[in-house]
């Protein structure tokens, strides 16, 4: 089974490093019209990329904050899949590398599939990469932009609060798979914050007791 990525958010200065990562699949980079265009016309080089570039928000604090610049970019790269014709495919963040084959021998094509499920602030899904049906997805990332645009968000609301609010409360969409195992090969890479990370610390968080793949979702989650 052929999967597409979507990859969103920034160009990072890891980018090259992202396209060498996923050289062998089809991808869509959906990010802003407004990133450096020599990064632009590099990701535009290479043939098995598709670059999406879309308008940055005029508030644009406030989408950052609530994580409505994701969700954005997710939306737009996801309705280009549909129009496709993909009925699956894996949403990755702009500075995450994740292992293709090791994912999706843990993941379950009728379900949304996220690394594991975080028991702070209220509870929510861990979405450094998540996968799931297009259509699916479609619908979760219209219902997090109306959430944002409502204006429904706190100080306290994280943009893991919106997504999961988004899936249980407003899609109603509850088949979720996760994918955290030590089969799993993910690793994130930030140069700017000069920090990464990798599968043990996920391993570590789930041995402690902060995430889980909890299942038992409650029929009411509210935004804090």
């Amino acid at each position: 089974m052929s999967v597409p990525i979507v990859i969103t958010g920034l160009v990072r200065p890891c980018y090259r490093e992202i396209i060498e990562h996923y050289k062998d699949y089809e991808c869509v980079w959906s990010t802003w019209k407004t990133e450096p265009e020599d990064r632009l016309n590099y990701i535009r080089s290479h043939k098995n990329i598709t670059l999406d570039l879309i308008d940055i928000p005029d508030d644009v604090s406030f989408w950052q904050r609530t994580g409505g610049l994701q969700w954005l970019t997710t939306l737009s790269g996801f309705r280009i899949l549909k129009e496709r014709g993909y009925e699956f495919s894996i949403r990755s963040r702009s500075d995450t590398c994740i292992g293709i084959p090791s994912i999706l021998s843990l993941t379950d094509y009728d379900s949304l599939n996220f690394i594991s499920w975080h028991n702070g602030n209220g509870g929510y899904f861990v979405d450094y990469y998540f996968s799931g049906p297009v259509d699916v997805v479609c619908e979760v990332m219209e219902n997090c932009i109306k959430t944002i645009e409502g204006k429904h968000c706190s100080n306290t609301t994280f943009p893991e609060n919106v997504l999961t609010h988004s899936i249980l409360s407003k899609t109603n969409f509850r088949k979720i798979n996760y994918t955290c195992s030590d089969t799993m090969k993910i690793n994130f890479i930030d140069h700017v914050r000069g920090r990464n990370g990798s599968t043990v610390g996920f391993l570590n968080e789930l041995k402690s007791g902060i995430l889980c793949f909890k299942q038992n979702f409650p029929n009411d989650y509210q935004l804090l």
